[in-house]
């Protein structure tokens, strides 16, 4: 039986799920959009959008918070100057789930998470890559 069973595991151990949805949170963060599966998706979407929460108020205890989960400087800078400022008038509901229909190899669900206002600025990791791309 299921009782009190508040989230999915998608059939991974607690850290292997920490780190999968750190690290396609940090992915969703710097791109703008994640392509992923279904459930992935379902699964990514309340943990980003805490972190969009935490990130519209700039305390130091929100930033401390915010870096205790996205260990990546780059991101979580762009988190808080790039992202969160596009979210303030909007109480959530910052991402959308879209479905892309079934993977070719195994016929998994797939869907695209993405952020609801695209940041305009471009961050610091994409002028670096921008930059590295011309030397």
């Amino acid at each position: 039986m299921r009782h009190r069973v508040s989230s999915k595991r998608l059939k991974r151990t607690s850290g292997e799920l920490k780190s999968l949805l750190k690290n396609q949170a940090s992915q969703l963060f710097e791109r703008g959009s994640v392509t992923t599966t279904l459930p992935k998706a379902k699964i990514l979407r309340p943990f980003a959008e805490k972190l969009v929460t935490l990130a519209k108020d700039t305390g130091f205890n929100s930033v401390k918070k915010v870096k205790a989960v996205l260990v990546n400087d780059p991101v979580v800078r762009n988190l808080f100057d790039n992202v969160a400022p596009k979210f303030l008038q909007r109480p959530g509901g910052y991402t959308r789930i879209v479905r892309l229909g079934v993977r070719q190899g195994d016929n998994a669900p797939m869907a695209r998470i993405e952020l609801v206002e695209k940041a305009t600025a471009t961050s610091e990791v994409e002028k670096k890559k921008v930059k590295n791309a011309k030397n």
